[in-house]
């Protein structure tokens, strides 16, 4: 595809791209541009073309809010009391007494913890088998149930068979 010669100069009242009407003013030359047209544009008045008329309407400015978020870049800045602690533990060339301490109360604490949670859980799954059993044999009496009751609709649509087997005799005998 090769390129076209699209326009001549970046001057002039049809140019490419240009989607508003141009005002022309005698008093001005060619080229220039009124001062108040320049206010005008970025003080929000936008001029909208139509085939037969130019309608002007104004924008309203957008406030924009803005929330500056500092970044902290420092390892010091980020540090608590308490994390200061156990990075001076750690640092040490060798561990000191008060750090295996630590260390020891934290496993101690997690420990607790842990035991805590599968206490809780081995209750829970107690219960959870014990309804588990209660609803097994409450699904066996439903079976049963059902089982009877299909034995008992069978034979109930069996008395109807015949009653209605020997009515069919007994109209033909009295016919």
């Amino acid at each position: 595809m090769a390129l076209r010669y699209i326009q001549s100069s970046p001057e002039g009242t049809h140019l490419v791209g240009v989607s508003r009407a141009v005002e022309v003013d005698e008093n001005t030359k060619p080229g220039k541009v009124p001062k108040n047209r320049i206010k005008r544009f970025f003080s929000g008045s936008r001029v909208k073309v139509s085939p037969n008329k130019v309608d002007v309407s104004t924008m309203t400015d957008v406030a924009v809010n803005t929330v500056e978020i500092g970044v902290c870049t420092e390892i010091n800045a980020l540090q608590s009391g308490k994390e200061d602690e156990t990075i001076a533990l750690l640092t040490e060339p060798t561990p000191s007494e008060n750090y295996w301490k630590m260390m020891a109360e934290n496993r101690r604490l997690a420990l607790r913890t842990a035991l805590e949670e599968n206490k809780k859980f081995c209750e829970e799954l107690a219960y959870l088998r014990e309804e588990n059993r209660l609803l097994r044999v409450l699904a066996e009496e439903g079976q049963a149930l059902k089982e009877a009751l299909d034995q008992q609709n069978l034979q109930a649509k069996r008395m109807a068979y015949i009653q209605h087997a020997e009515f069919k005799v007994i109209n033909l005998r009295w016919n």
